[in-house]
């Protein structure tokens, strides 16, 4: 689905710009729900959107593209983007009252298989060893006999007898005619 990175660039640009637009956040609460006391939306949550997949193949390619957008502002320390200019208008106020959500930092991330398409103040990612992935295995190992760790028990089925008689009990009865 994939094609030349430089030709779709703009289109993707233009796409997040689209999300931003004063005519989608009018009625666009999910996105406006999202937006952080900043007004920067996370961009991995763009690129779970169905039409930045079909143009995009990594959140640092989606950055890139918006980084020269005079609509758009990227933040690509913390992977995130939000309208360069009257963002606290469409803050939502939150559960607590306040408007926005809290901060949105960057979590780390697996670097992805695909080719990287950065721009220039786009960090390169480290990728971290299996220890933690050891660890886990080692605690489960003693765990084994714990409750909590078995697997969840088989459901009743008390339930299915009853319809079972149920049902024997309507294909005995007969109509009085």
């Amino acid at each position: 689905m994939y094609s030349d990175p430089a030709t779709l660039a703009p289109m993707l640009c233009s796409q997040i710009e689209h999300y931003f637009s004063t005519d989608n956040l009018v009625r666009d609460i999910y996105l406006r729900q999202r937006m952080d006391v900043e007004g920067y939306v996370p961009c991995a949550m763009l690129f779970d959107f169905p039409r930045v997949k079909q143009l995009c193949y990594s959140i640092d390619y989606l950055m890139a593209a918006c980084a020269n957008s005079k609509i758009i502002q990227v933040d690509s320390q913390n992977e995130k983007v939000r309208l360069r200019l009257g963002w606290e208008k469409w803050l939502y106020p939150g559960q607590n009252g306040e408007m926005g959500v809290p901060l949105y930092k960057k979590f780390p991330r697996a670097s992805s298989p695909l080719p990287q398409f950065t721009a220039g103040a786009v960090p390169a990612l480290q990728q971290t060893g299996s220890s933690s992935v050891e660890t886990d295995t080692s605690s489960s190992s003693d765990n084994e006999s714990e409750p909590s760790m078995s697997a969840p028990p088989t459901p009743s089925r008390a339930m299915d007898t009853e319809r079972a008689s149920l049902s024997a009990d309507a294909a005995e009865w007969k109509p009085s005619f």
